[in-house]
């Protein structure tokens, strides 16, 4: 059995680990070995529904296709030391701080089969919280990670990467006609299609 280990993370925006630093690039490990799995405790914003369809940039159903594991390195750029608390740090410096702050996530593609608010391609790639860095797991069950060929409806906040508004509030798996919260902190246990209508309906007579 792979030991297992505790760690917290704060997430101020609705974004997977957005902040105004946490903005960098992926990379992704090739056959990533796991020695341990690490359990997150991730604190998301909370939405109710109507703030979840309101504030989501895009709503869409889509399945799996498949996911990687990928590395979220934040960047430190700009001068202002209050937006960027490295600004006088040398490149090393902030070289080595962007390693020590590199979080696990996992890129996961699905194919749309529904947009209901924005815009999607036939494809599209969000990025969830979690995966393997250094040979350790990293999940939570604040966001439950997609399975390739399972359906859901996802609602979408934009940033450097598509990833899901609230975490886990943000996906419902299809099932039976309708949908299921995959975390404890979505605002419905379940959603059906003329609730989501509903919604939807209001959202956009709310920004006429």
């Amino acid at each position: 059995m792979q030991p297992t280990t505790a760690v917290r993370i704060s997430v101020v925006a609705a974004a997977v680990l957005s902040s105004a630093l946490l903005s960098g690039c992926a990379g992704t490990p090739a056959e990533p070995i796991v020695e341990r799995t690490s359990q997150m405790a991730v604190d998301y914003p909370s939405y109710d529904l109507p703030q979840l369809v309101g504030q989501a940039d895009r709503i869409i159903e889509g399945t799996a296709v498949s996911t990687r594991d990928a590395v979220l390195y934040p960047t430190y750029e700009g001068t202002d030391p209050l937006l960027n608390p490295l600004s006088e740090a040398s490149e090393e410096e902030q070289r080595a701080a962007s390693l020590e702050g590199a979080i696990a996530v996992t890129e996961v593609e699905l194919e749309v089969t529904a947009v209901h608010k924005g815009e999607a391609g036939d494809r599209l790639t969000i990025t969830q919280t979690g995966g393997v860095l250094d040979g350790v797991r990293y999940t939570t069950v604040q966001e439950p990670l997609l399975v390739p060929g399972s359906s859901y409806l996802l609602f979408l906040h934009e940033g450097e990467r598509p990833a899901l508004l609230g975490g886990g509030a943000g996906s419902y798996e299809a099932a039976d006609g309708g949908y299921l919260a995959m975390a404890a902190q979505a605002p419905v246990e379940s959603l059906s299609r003329d609730e989501l209508a509903l919604l939807l309906a209001e959202d956009r007579r709310a920004t006429e």
